[in-house]
């Protein structure tokens, strides 16, 4: 899948993941507005073998599908853990 990943002027290291085909049309509204303004960061054929920085290219794909998009979210403050891909932090 041709994914296009954004990042928004409001949430530091945030990032949004959709399909390019798709762009913005499944996000939700308040998601976006939280988010500020959107840039470009990066187009890419992703494919579930991939691995990511903080998650499998299977997981972004999966989330994708079911939701219409990924969000990578920075991890905590002062922790040693690297950061996870957690959509359910926004979405529940």
């Amino acid at each position: 899948m041709h994914v296009k990943i954004y990042k928004g002027n409001q949430l530091a290291e945030t990032y949004l993941f959709v399909a390019k085909n798709e762009e913005l049309e499944r996000v939700p509204e308040a998601l976006l507005d939280k988010m500020g303004a959107l840039v470009t960061v990066l187009e890419l054929d992703l494919h579930p073998d991939k691995q990511l920085v903080r998650s499998s290219g299977e997981a972004v794909l999966a989330a994708i599908a079911a939701h219409g998009y990924y969000l990578q979210l920075p991890p905590p403050p002062n922790s040693n853990l690297p950061g996870k891909f957690m959509h359910e932090r926004l979405t529940k």
